[in-house]
């Protein structure tokens, strides 16, 4: 036993001494939170609204930056759900609501001094489902599913020696699109916004603490008349969240 626990802090101890700084972008970020998901379609016919209502979310983003270099690649993962109350006339009379996005994404800093040395860009390929239970006789937010090309800049701006904020953009430019059960019409166009604003709390040069917010909104625009029973109809989602979570350097 004596041996075994040797062992295990040599190892440990080693793990540690290896670790990078997250200012080297190697890190894993994990985190969960609050999300607020809500869905509106609009248009002759049928519409409807479905006011966000708070749920869990969780998610993680793996960073490996290449060394003395500032490209930079990484994977996120992004899960948030809630259940709503259907409107009157519509079956059942409660849906779940859910969100899960996928982006591998590579970026640089295309400025190494003066003041835009913080900003940095990214060129990402995005999976993003969404949507809700089937309704009837319509269905009140079809489950989703896209993929394309997310563009993404971010701006990293240092308070003092503990604190890192970081805003960001992202502009989600999907080629193909898809729904589930009931369709909303022919010849989709989608364009999603994402906005994201982050505080990290460096504990040591490879941990550290975040808080953050944000805000996506996706919206697909549809000619021709659709099973759901709207003509020209214009599908909006929209998700606000409150992750919190913690950045390990590797």
């Amino acid at each position: 036993m004596k041996t075994i626990t040797i062992i295990l802090t040599i190892f440990f101890s080693q793990y540690c001494f290896a670790q990078s700084s997250i200012d080297d972008g190697r890190y894993i970020n994990i985190y969960s939170g609050i999300t607020s998901l809500s869905s509106n379609v609009s248009g002759s016919g049928f519409s409807s609204e479905l006011p966000g209502k708070s749920g869990p979310m969780l998610g993680a983003d793996v960073s490996y930056q290449f060394k003395d270099s500032s490209a930079r690649v990484n994977f996120f993962y992004e899960h948030g759900s809630n259940s709503v109350n259907s409107p009157s006339g519509l079956t059942p009379s409660q849906i779940t609501m859910s969100k899960n996005q996928y982006t591998l994404m590579v970026s640089f800093v295309p400025v190494d001094s003066g003041m835009f040395q913080n900003l940095r860009l990214g060129l990402g390929y995005s999976v993003l489902m969404q949507g809700g239970d089937d309704t009837s006789p319509n269905n009140i937010s079809t489950m989703q599913s896209s993929q394309g090309l997310l563009l993404h800049a971010s701006y990293e701006i240092k308070a003092g020696d503990s604190f890192i904020i970081q805003p960001g953009l992202g502009i989600y430019l999907p080629y193909q699109i898809s729904e589930k059960s009931q369709v909303s019409g022919n010849n989709p166009k989608f364009m999603g916004t994402e906005l994201k604003l982050t505080v990290d709390y460096l504990i040591s040069d490879s941990f550290s603490i975040f808080a953050g917010v944000e805000y996506n909104r996706y919206q697909a625009n549809f000619d021709g008349t659709g099973s759901r029973g709207t003509s020209s109809a214009q599908d909006v989602r929209t998700d606000l969240a409150l992750p919190l979570g913690f950045k390990l350097g590797y």
